[in-house]
């Protein structure tokens, strides 16, 4: 696992995800959201448009989390803020009362 999969990739970042195409890029735009999957409201840890589209209609934003991530094609802007959001992340949701939700097939848009 890469240092980029283990700690939270800041906003901006442009990723491959695992059962995605190598031409399916996406831009992560928000980190930790509450969404709502089959009646369970929880988080995922990045939610993300397509690149370079970007946002196109709200009901195609994705969601998926770390694990997912097959790789990373840029970084975005870390600074001293967002190197510390990064460090606290997972002490942030952890303490959160809702459940991480987790990828199906039907969710990744294969």
């Amino acid at each position: 696992m890469s240092s980029d999969e283990q700690i939270i990739l800041p906003l901006g970042s442009i990723v491959h995800v695992k059962g995605g195409t190598e031409e399916q890029r996406l831009m992560i735009v928000a980190r930790g959201s509450l969404t709502e999957v089959d009646g369970t409201t929880g988080y995922f840890d990045y939610a993300a448009v397509s690149c370079p589209e970007g946002l196109v209609d709200a009901s195609q934003m994705l969601f998926f989390n770390r694990e997912d991530v097959k790789d990373v094609v840029f970084v975005g802007f870390r600074d001293a803020r967002e190197q510390f959001f990064a460090e606290h992340y997972d002490q942030v949701v952890s303490a959160t009362p809702y459940p991480k939700l987790h990828v199906t097939r039907e969710d990744s848009h294969e």
